[in-house]
């Protein structure tokens, strides 16, 4: 067998591997765009490859963010950025919102994206100013931009709480009343962009998100 046999036998095995991946191990390896399209509410462009639900008792994402998330003198719904619901989405659920903070100094409006939990128990919706996650303001957003970099959510699951996290740092413990086990399936809940009573997006809104392998 000839050198060049050789070459092209191990390249069309290369290849052959490439193309017979699994959507599972490819939903694990790469970011997805989420865009909420303007004038909508509903995320219309995740990937084929997101996978739709999961068992693990940790959600796991990180997040790629961007400008278009910013919308100055916002009203006071909350958005949601990433999250998953353990039956009825309004039932049991745990989400990470957002939300624009925008703040007048010295005469310059200045927009910041304010990150919340966002829980449902049994129906009843779980959300205050105390269960802040995170703040980044427009230019930290524009220099994550230019350095590629990401944020990164969790959610574990105890039997009695959700116990959120930023960049495995903060922890914010919020009260899980659903009587399922922790590792029972749950379901995939994409960007969404403000209420059933409030305005669609004004703007195409996009971010990109990268689901963690704990989640096999």
């Amino acid at each position: 067998m000839t050198i060049k046999t050789i070459l092209s036998v191990l390249i069309a095995a290369i290849l052959f591997a490439s193309c017979t991946k699994s959507i599972d191990e490819e939903a694990y390896e790469v970011y997805h765009l989420q865009m909420v399209k303007k004038g909508s509410h509903y995320c219309e462009t995740h990937s084929i490859f997101d996978i739709e639900s999961f068992k693990s008792n940790i959600f796991r994402v990180s997040v790629k963010l961007d400008t278009s998330l910013f919308v100055t003198n916002e009203g006071s719904y909350q958005s949601k950025l990433v999250g998953f619901s353990e039956d009825q989405i309004h039932s049991n659920s745990a989400r990470v919102s957002y939300h624009t903070i925008s703040t007048e100094i010295s005469g310059k409006i200045i927009d910041s994206l304010e990150f919340k939990t966002y829980v449902y128990n049994d129906g009843s919706r779980n959300t205050a100013e105390n269960y802040c996650l995170l703040k980044v303001s427009k230019e930290q957003v524009k220099e994550m931009l230019r350095d590629d970099s990401s944020i990164e959510f969790s959610i574990e699951l105890t039997k009695t709480a959700y116990l959120f996290q930023v960049n495995n740092e903060k922890i914010v413990e919020v009260n899980r009343s659903c009587e399922k086990e922790v590792d029972a399936t749950k379901f995939l809940n994409y960007h969404y962009y403000g209420g059933p009573d409030s305005i669609p997006a004004p703007q195409d809104m996009l971010l990109w998100v990268k689901y963690d392998e704990v989640m096999k």
